[in-house]
C-alpha cells in the first residue's frame, strides 16, 4: 500500500512538472512586423481564364492551375510565353481521369528526370500526375496511386521525391473543433516509409473560444530545393521554421501579440485571418497577411492584405500593401514575377524585380 501511495504521488509531481513547462517546445525569436508595409503593390491582370480556378503553382518555367474545367482540372501554361501548354485530368473514373483533383502539397518534385505533381482525388487517393510525359505525349499520364488520409484531417509535403518521404501534418480534433481536450496536431517525419514524430508543442493551450483548434490551424510550404519546411498560422501571428537538414526548429513570433503561454480568446476583428497563402524564392519566403491596419482599417471591407517578407533565418525583410484582395500567390523567380489569384478569380502579376534583391 505504502508503495501504491509513493508510486502514485512521483506520478502526480511528474504530471505537475510537465505542466509547468513551456508551451511551446521550440526556440521563439520575437520579431516586429506589424504595419511596416509603406508600398503598395500595383499590379496587373494577366489574359488567362481558368474555369472555376482553384490554386497555383509555379515551378521552374511552368504556372499549373487546379480548376472546375470537366475537360481538364489541370492547366498548364508556361511562364516564359503565357501561352497554355495543355489541359489535363478530365473528370472521370478511368485510368488516367480523375473524379476531383486537389494539389495534395504545392509542390513539384523530379525524378529519373521527369517532373511530378501530386494530386488527391476523392476518396482520399493520392495520384502522380506525371508532368514531362503529359505534355510530351498531350494527354494525362498518371504513374502512380494509393490511399492516403483525407485532406480535411491535415496535409503533408514531399522531403524527397516521393510520398514514402514526407513531413506529415494532422489534425487531429472534430470538424467544429469543440470537443477537444489534448493537443489538436501532430507532426510526423517519414524517412522510407517509417515514421519519427516531432513534438513541438507541450499541452494544449488556455482557449476560452468554443473550437480550440483555431489557434493551432496553418498550412505547410516546403523549400523547393532543401530539407525546409514553414508552417504558417492562420489565426496567430506565428510562422514555425523547420530545417530538417540541421535538425533546426524555431518560431517566428510578431512582439507583443498573443503567444501560446497567453490564453486565447479568439479574434476581435471581422476579418480573423493572420498568416495565409505563401510563396518562395531561393532566398526568400512572403505570406499574405490580413491583420495590419491596412487591411483590417484602411480596406475594411475590400480586405487588401499585405504581403510579409521574410529570408529563411526568419528574420523580417519589408513588407507591401497589395492593391486588391489577392487570397493566392506564387512567385516566378526567373522573371522576378509575383503571381497572385483574386476573390474574383482573376489572375494577376507583380513585378517584384526592384523590391526583392
Amino acid at each position: 500500500m505504502r508503495h501504491c501511495r509513493l508510486f502514485f504521488i512521483l506520478c502526480l509531481l511528474l504530471q505537475i512538472s510537465c505542466n509547468k513547462g513551456p508551451d511551446i517546445l521550440v526556440d521563439v525569436k520575437e520579431v516586429d512586423f506589424m504595419n511596416k508595409s509603406e508600398i503598395i503593390l500595383e499590379g496587373k491582370k494577366v489574359d488567362i481564364e481558368v474555369l472555376g480556378v482553384g490554386n497555383m503553382i509555379i515551378y521552374d518555367s511552368l504556372l499549373i492551375f487546379s480548376s472546375d474545367n470537366p475537360e481538364g482540372q489541370l492547366e498548364i501554361y508556361s511562364t516564359n510565353t503565357l501561352d497554355s501548354l495543355g489541359s489535363f485530368c478530365k473528370v472521370g473514373g478511368a485510368r488516367n481521369e480523375m473524379l476531383q483533383a486537389f494539389f495534395a502539397s504545392e509542390q513539384v518534385v523530379e525524378r529519373d528526370g521527369h517532373q511530378y505533381l501530386f494530386m488527391i482525388d476523392v476518396p482520399n487517393i493520392l495520384k502522380e500526375f506525371d508532368i514531362t510525359e503529359s505534355l510530351k505525349s498531350g494527354s494525362t499520364v498518371l504513374s502512380d496511386s494509393k490511399e492516403c488520409f483525407s485532406i480535411r484531417d491535415g496535409e503533408f509535403v514531399i522531403l524527397g521525391n516521393d510520398y514514402d518521404n514526407r513531413l506529415e501534418f494532422l489534425r487531429n480534433w472534430n470538424y467544429d473543433g469543440t470537443d477537444v481536450k489534448e493537443l489538436p496536431t501532430k507532426y510526423t517525419v517519414y524517412n522510407n516509409g517509417k515514421g519519427k514524430e516531432i513534438k513541438l508543442f507541450n499541452r494544449l493551450m488556455n482557449i476560452e473560444t468554443p473550437n480550440k483548434t483555431n489557434a493551432y490551424a496553418g498550412t505547410l510550404m516546403k523549400h523547393h530545393h532543401k530539407q525546409f519546411v514553414i508552417q504558417s498560422f492562420q489565426r496567430m501571428d506565428y510562422l514555425l521554421f523547420m530545417d530538417l537538414d540541421s535538425d533546426n526548429i524555431f518560431a517566428v513570433h510578431q512582439k507583443g501579440s498573443v503567444s501560446f503561454k497567453d490564453t486565447y480568446l479568439g479574434s476581435r476583428a471581422v476579418n480573423p485571418l493572420h498568416f495565409t497563402d505563401g510563396a518562395q524564392s531561393s532566398d526568400y519566403v512572403m505570406y499574405l497577411y490580413w491583420q495590419g491596419k491596412y487591411t483590417q482599417k484602411e480596406t475594411e471591407g475590400r480586405w487588401f492584405p499585405e504581403l510579409l517578407v521574410f529570408d529563411w533565418e526568419g528574420n523580417f525583410v519589408s513588407g507591401y500593401k497589395m492593391d486588391r484582395c489577392v487570397t493566392r500567390i506564387e512567385y516566378d523567380e526567373l522573371h522576378s514575377l509575383l503571381f497572385g489569384l483574386t476573390e474574383d478569380e482573376e489572375v494577376v502579376v507583380y513585378d517584384m524585380s526592384n523590391y526583392l534583391q
